[in-house]
């Protein structure tokens, strides 16, 4: 192998590390809600993930109860109380659940404001009513009896064209 293809060998060995490193070197708060601290956001998104495990877990532990209590493998006065317990739990960690949702949604949305519309913006949207308005004055001139027809297409022609709409060829007046 020649030194130019060596050379290019490394500087893309080079540039795929730096990609593959680059998340390591990124701030972790930047990336991070500025509305609750970074601490706290992050508590906040693990909390709600462990409560989340905590559901399935629950509700995976309720159904081998029914499927016990069916196969007669547990007393009936066993079965009714650990399943009340087992539903009081889920009751506690679904309303904890709907509240850091409920502040995560907050937060994200305090983020979000509705910007205000910029200069050029503004020009853009009267432009565009400009535009609209001639749109509808050339509908409303288009509106009107018919000449006759293209002598090359015999399309419909109007009294106001010079050229046929449909093949382009130059209408006699």
């Amino acid at each position: 192998m020649d030194i130019g293809s060596l050379l290019l060998i490394l500087s893309i060995a080079i540039l795929a590390g730096f990609l593959v490193s680059r998340p390591f070197y990124t701030d972790i708060h930047s990336t991070i809600g500025d509305e609750l601290p970074a601490e706290e956001n992050v508590a906040t998104e693990e909390e709600l993930s462990a409560l989340l495990v905590k559901k399935e877990n629950i509700l995976f532990l309720l159904q081998e109860l029914d499927t016990d209590h069916s196969l007669r493998k547990i007393p009936e006065d066993r079965y009714q109380a650990k399943r009340h317990a087992l539903k009081n739990e889920a009751a506690l960690i679904l309303q904890r659940i709907d509240d850091l949702e409920l502040r995560i949604r907050s937060a994200d949305a305090s983020k979000k404001e509705t910007p205000h519309p910029s200069a050029v913006q503004i020009s853009l949207i009267n432009s565009a009513d400009e535009i609209e308005e001639m749109i509808a004055a050339r509908r409303r001139s288009r509106n009107e009896k018919s000449a006759g027809f293209c002598p090359h297409c015999g399309k419909v022609i109007q009294t106001s064209d010079r050229f046929c709409p449909a093949c382009g060829s130059k209408v006699a007046e």
